[in-house]
């Protein structure tokens, strides 16, 4: 009795552990709940002989035994479903043994059917009907497993992944990203269950959703808590420099310098492009190009040459170079002004630069200013 009492306290977990993988959680049932439910589908599944149907539901399970042997002879109906069909029969008449070598031989005949599966759970339950609890339990087992499996789960989740890049960068040049539709299959993935590695990726995704749509209080929420779950990743810079992005867009200028000083001093010695694109508009925390006093104009003018000492020939270098021009015009520092400009305007390197005609415009007018 206490062996039987075990292995019935072991079944029941691997019935509650395959019903949560199934179902999400919402199992409250027992065996017998799951035999009413598979009578109750029996009879309206299709390719069924309307005789067969009959007797299912009139619950004349011998004369349907033998009406499905003699359908699956002659070729009527589906022969899988007909061969599920007979184990269940059977075990609905409690012959147990017949039920469970009827779900072997449809193991053995349909390997790949979908009733396949159902026929495991099926020879379970006629096992658990003899008290073959360690049998039935190995069958449950096995089955959560599978649900349960990451492997499993990462397929369902690239599927999801799918059409969240597809949405969140279109294929298409003339295809507008539709952020909102891609943060819902980035939420739908991450909540089927992804390896950790892709759940890394999923979490920034979703970040960076929040902060296209413009939901600046979400995005700055899902930055934080990824720095805090993932401050070693690879991708803690990534999401270091949205989220001083973030903040910059929504004004708050202290907290994205802040961010991006953080990002500087936390990843010196990295060789990730966005250590450039925060050392470039660390600036515009100083309201560069139109600070709004010289304390401001001093301290943009000292980032963006910070920038340029280490970025000399960035692909921004030489909008870091426009930016100081137009500060130091816009505070009308046109001496200064006229300096950087001649200075930039000099360097080869720069001369098919897009800054050089604008810089070039700026010169202009800043010897107007000075009265040449």
């Amino acid at each position: 009795m206490r062996m039987a009492n075990r292995l019935g306290g072991k079944l029941r977990a691997a019935l509650l552990l395959l019903a949560v993988a199934a179902t999400g959680g919402a199992f409250h049932g027992s065996t017998a709940l799951a035999d009413e439910a598979a009578r109750a589908t029996t009879a309206a599944l299709p390719n069924v002989p309307a005789a067969i149907e009959q007797l299912m539901q009139d619950r004349k399970y011998d004369e349907a035994v033998k009406a499905i042997d003699a359908a699956i002879e002659k070729k009527q109906g589906d022969a899988d479903y007909l061969s599920y069909l007979k184990g269940r029969a059977l075990h609905f008449a409690e012959k147990y043994d017949a039920a469970i070598e009827a779900f072997d031989e449809l193991q053995k005949q349909y390997p790949n059917s979908s009733w396949a599966r159902r026929g495991r759970f099926a020879k379970a339950l006629s096992h658990t009907r003899k008290g073959q609890f360690r049998e039935a339990e190995l069958i449950y087992r096995a089955e959560a497993e599978y649900l349960l499996s990451l492997d499993r789960k990462q397929e369902i989740v690239d599927i999801y992944l799918e059409f969240a890049d597809a949405l969140f960068k279109p294929a298409k040049e003339d295809v507008e990203p539709d952020y909102s539709s891609a943060l819902e299959f980035y939420q739908r993935a991450l909540e089927v269950g992804p390896k950790p590695e892709s759940r890394v990726t999923i979490e920034l995704k979703i970040a960076e959703c929040y902060e296209h749509i413009g939901d600046y209080a979400e995005a700055t929420a899902h930055y934080e808590a990824f720095l805090r779950d993932h401050a070693d990743h690879a991708l803690a810079i990534e999401a270091r420099y949205h989220l001083g992005q973030v903040h910059l867009d929504n004004g708050d200028l202290e907290a994205a310098r802040r961010v991006w000083q953080d990002l500087l001093a936390l990843h010196a010695g990295s060789e990730s492009p966005r250590m450039a694109d925060a050392a470039y508009h660390l600036a515009e925390t100083y309201n560069m190009p139109t600070p709004e006093d010289d304390e401001q104009l001093n301290l943009g003018i000292a980032t963006l040459r910070t920038f340029l000492a280490k970025y000399p020939e960035h692909e921004l270098a030489g909008d870091a170079y426009r930016q100081i021009v137009e500060a130091q015009y816009n505070r009308q520092r046109y001496d200064d002004a006229v300096k950087t400009a001649q200075a930039y305007l000099a360097d080869e390197r720069f001369k098919d630069r897009e800054a050089t005609p604008v810089i070039a415009s700026m010169l202009g007018y800043a010897f107007l200013m000075q009265g040449e």
